[in-house]
């Protein structure tokens, strides 16, 4: 039985790896939790049982044979050396080790290979969500018909900026629903009923840091020939969940069936309409003769909506693809939706399939 410490990521997204690695077949208590001094001594709930937090220190490190790493990077950047130290595989999903260590970057679905080539410091780093999401939608693509550029707006919850944000985004909503000002001196920004880009860096060139982070990182991902990719940053009033709109410049042109079956087949994928999906709604009954209302007219219900958003996707596994069509003006050119919970399919999930990759063919030789 492989021992396992989760370090970071505070209660809720430590008891969302949690749950995903015990639906997988781990278990609890063969697993670690630690986090920092304010969390330590706290237990999470779960259906299996509950577990303590401990605190995150060299010591309570020492036997497991894989750590994750959660969070902002404060403790990745405290105690990654010394779990490599303790003979641990580290798995890192803080911009500790991507920016800082430059660990490989690994997408389960995009490069597993990655993993087993690590080397003799046995790090691996997971993407930011947005390039998870991204890359995912891409893979099949790719193989399929080779990606030169890419363009997209990525609409970014204010989970990814943290509590802070979501308390924010959750006081000011409540403010100005009952028409009062929003305090401006807790948060400059106002987060709720708007739509901001993330501002330019100041490098000069225009482009905001985590548009020229997902640029790199879905070309490390993929490797030779590199993807180009033009991102553009939107801080959205919603708590969780990511979306994207995407236009592909491809390699050769699809016909409509042949790109549809493409999506359809690609790992970690759900194209709407899919098995999966929920059954369309019946049609609405037919109309009075004096009755004008559009909605009336034998269309289905227009609250339902196959085309999923950030809401419609939370706690899903999969990236959403809808919207899938063909560029009518230019040749290659493929436009379409994706949505996915940034915390589960961007962070927990994809952390959880690298470790069980690792577990099974480095841990296990």
């Amino acid at each position: 039985m492989n021992r396992i410490a989760i370090v970071g990521g505070g209660p809720d997204v430590s008891q969302e790896l949690l749950e995903v690695l015990l639906s997988r077949g781990h278990e609890l208590a063969a697993i670690r939790v630690l986090d920092d001094e304010s969390q330590a001594g706290a237990y999470i709930e779960l259906d299996a049982g509950r577990t303590r937090v401990d605190p995150a220190t060299p010591a309570n490190l020492a036997g497991t044979d894989a750590v994750v790493f959660l969070g902002d990077g404060l403790l990745a950047r405290d105690l990654v050396g010394e779990a490599i130290a303790a003979g641990a595989l580290v798995i890192d999903a803080t911009p500790y080790s991507r920016r800082v260590k430059h660990a490989p970057l690994v997408v389960p679905e995009i490069n597993p290979e990655a993993i087993v080539t690590v080397g003799g410091e046995r790090l691996v780093a997971c993407p930011t969500p947005a390039a998870v999401g991204l890359a995912v939608a891409l893979g099949p693509l790719r193989e399929a018909a080779a990606v030169r550029r890419v363009v997209t707006t990525v609409f970014e919850p204010v989970s990814q900026r943290g509590r802070d944000a979501i308390e924010a985004l959750s006081r000011q909503s409540v403010a100005l629903i009952q028409g009062q000002p929003i305090d401006r001196g807790e948060l400059p920004e106002q987060l709720a009923f708007n739509l901001r880009p993330q501002a330019a860096s100041r490098e000069g060139d225009g482009w905001a840091f985590d548009e020229r982070v997902l640029a790199e990182e879905v070309g490390a991902l993929f490797g030779e020939p590199r993807i180009d990719v033009a991102a553009s940053f939107v801080r959205a009033p919603v708590f969780f969940g990511m979306a994207q709109s995407v236009y592909v410049e491809l390699g050769r042109p699809l016909a409509a069936d042949e790109l549809e079956r493409i999506v359809r087949t690609g790992r970690g994928l759900l194209l709407a309409g899919s098995l999966g999906e929920a059954e369309p709604p019946v049609a609405a009954p037919a109309p009075d003769e004096d009755d004008d209302d559009d909605d009336a007219q034998g269309n289905v219900d227009p609250a339902y909506d196959l085309e999923a958003g950030p809401v419609e996707v939370s706690g899903s596994d999969a990236v959403h693809v809808s919207r899938l069509r063909v560029d009518p003006q230019r040749e290659g050119g493929v436009a379409f939706w994706i949505a996915f919970d940034n915390v589960r399919k961007g962070v927990v999930l994809n952390a959880a399939m690298i470790l069980e990759i690792a577990l099974r063919d480095l841990l296990s030789n």
